[in-house]
């Protein structure tokens, strides 16, 4: 792929972005164009390196950036749930940073504390478990009892992020 075709490729983005987000695009501009510099490195690598599998849906990026903008907690809650371990990693970092506007997340949290499959995101959960505490003090029971499970998760990490986010606490 040639500069000028990267050039096109990243014109023909905006314009997509333009037609799919309209007025929004200028509220968020520095975003997308983000976004949409992302996509042409993304499409620059699968046509450089084409055995590598790349998500070429450019709709969808879009269409998950404007959920996530529109309902960053629900976008969240909703990727809580998702089959692909970053992408809930992600989502419990992103509610970390609401801070107490992810007070509705803590159930969720702790069940995946508990259950979930990664050991990281296990280990994140404790830890963004303990900072939402302050948050919400009629949670703090619920938040306990959570990491006090995580002590004896079968992770060292996990025990470790358990037992700091208990001294936090």
């Amino acid at each position: 792929m040639t500069k000028v075709q990267l050039e096109q490729e990243r014109n023909d983005l905006i314009a997509l972005a333009r037609q799919f987000l309209g007025r929004e695009l200028a509220t968020r501009e520095r975003k997308c164009l983000e976004v949409i510099d992302s996509i042409v490195s993304i499409r620059f690598l699968a046509v450089r390196f084409p055995q590598v599998a790349v998500e070429q849906d450019f709709e969808a990026y879009f269409v998950d950036y404007v959920d996530y903008c529109e309902d960053t907690l629900g976008y969240c809650l909703t990727k809580l749930s998702d089959m692909d371990d970053s992408t809930r990693f992600s989502a419990v970092e992103v509610l970390r940073g609401l801070g107490p506007d992810s007070t509705l997340a803590i159930p969720k949290l702790c069940e995946l504390l508990k259950n979930d499959p990664d050991e990281q995101v296990r280990a994140h959960c404790a830890f963004t478990l303990s900072e939402l505490a302050r948050f919400a003090p009629e949670s703090v029971l619920a938040i306990r009892q959570a990491l006090e499970h995580g002590l004896g998760d079968s992770s060292a990490e996990v025990v470790a992020e358990a037992e700091a986010a208990l001294e936090r606490l």
